[in-house]
Order: structure tokens, then C-alpha cells, then sequence
């Protein structure tokens, strides 16, 4: 339980690896929504595509979001399940316009030798490291293998984007807001979400829930 406690912030990334400003802004906008459905108990801080301001050299953009809890005694399990759920949340982003086209690519990812196969993990190696932290407590927890963890996650995320036009629409709105504006700060994200009424279709399709893996 160690690594609980040194949570302060988090920023899931962009390498600088990733190859379009509109790629960049689709992995962001998806670390979004992700967010959104746990955002009783992690703040956004801001969603960002510009590079400046930014920790590392490397960064091209970043999702910065914050933990509502006590760190020391309430970062359980579930929450880490969450923030490694927001976190591979870039490679669905960025990899959407295939998800969409691909009816079947959940089955494809079974029969892979492994996801990266089918789908592009370029830049999304920080959100990896973040999952990782966690991940062999996880995997016991959900009593699967590391790679099984990563592979259903994944696969749950998928279901999300491809069965749900609002998330599918608010994807591509948010996508292009950050390609308009370049950077978000917390409250313009949290704004953004409430002018589409985003709340009341995770309440009413349990979206918040309903997407992991059983």
C-alpha cells in the first residue's frame, strides 16, 4: 500500500512520439471521460495539447488530475482501478476512428498474441507506467494474469466508446475544443461536461459501472 501514499497529482501523457496535433487531442479527450465518470473522487486540474508548462520535454499533452481523498488511509483498490481506467483511456482515444469501424475488434483482441497488435500504443507509454504501479495487486484482485488485467480493461474501454454515440459525440467535441483552445483548465473542463449534459447519460446508462469487465 507504499505507492498509495505517494500520490499528490497525477498527469497521464503524451509522448512526444504521437504524430498529429488532432491524435494528440483525441488520447486527451478520452482521459476526459474516463475522468468524468470518477470524478467524485479525483479533481481535473486541466486537459492540455500544448507542450508548455509541462514536466518533461517529452510531454506534447497531458490529462492533471488530483485525488479528493486522503491519500494515506482511503486509496483502496477501486480507486486504483479508476485511475488505471482513465489512463488507458488515451489509447482508445487515439486509436477511435478504428474502434468505430471495427465492429468486432474486441474479438480480434482475443485472438491476438497481444493488443498492441491491433491497436496503436504509440505515446501511451507513461499511462502504461501508471497502470503498472498497480497492476500485479489488480490482477490478483481481479484473479487474472497482468497481461488479462490490461487486456480486459481495455476491451471494456472499447465497449464504451463503440456502444454509446453520447460518449462517441462527446469525444469528438471535446477533441476539437482542445484543437480550438490548445489547453482546458479544470473548471472550463468541468463546464464543457455540464453543457452537454454529460451526467445525466452516465446516471441513466450507468456508465460509471457498467463498463467493467465481469
Amino acid at each position: 500500500m507504499e505507492l498509495f501514499k505517494k500520490i499528490k497529482s497525477i498527469l497521464l501523457n503524451l509522448g512526444k512520439k504521437r504524430s498529429t496535433k488532432f491524435k494528440m487531442a483525441q488520447h486527451e479527450a478520452a482521459h476526459g471521460i474516463v475522468w468524468f465518470l470518477f470524478k467524485k473522487y479525483w479533481t481535473v486540474n486541466r486537459i492540455t495539447i500544448d507542450p508548455k508548462g509541462l514536466p518533461d520535454k517529452s510531454m506534447q499533452g497531458a490529462l492533471h488530475i488530483s485525488p479528493k481523498f486522503n491519500v494515506e488511509t482511503e486509496f483502496t483498490l477501486q480507486r486504483a482501478n479508476e485511475v488505471s481506467s482513465i489512463a488507458l483511456a488515451g489509447l482508445i482515444g487515439q486509436n477511435i476512428e478504428i474502434i468505430l469501424q471495427r465492429d468486432m475488434i474486441n474479438y480480434e483482441i482475443t485472438q491476438a498474441k497481444h493488443f498492441k497488435d491491433i491497436l496503436d500504443i504509440t505515446g501511451c507509454s507513461g499511462d502504461f507506467e501508471l497502470v503498472n504501479k498497480y497492476l500485479s495487486m489488480l490482477s490478483q484482485v481481479f484473479d487474472t494474469s497482468d497481461y488479462n488485467y490490461y487486456k480486459f480493461k481495455i476491451m471494456d474501454l472499447i465497449q464504451l466508446f463503440q456502444e454509446y454515440t453520447i460518449v462517441q459525440k462527446i469525444h469528438q467535441e471535446l477533441s476539437q475544443l482542445l484543437i480550438d483552445k490548445g489547453s482546458l483548465s479544470g473548471a472550463e473542463v468541468i463546464d464543457f461536461f455540464n453543457k452537454k449534459d454529460f451526467q445525466k447519460h452516465v446516471e441513466d446508462n450507468d456508465l460509471d459501472t457498467n463498463f467493467f469487465h465481469r
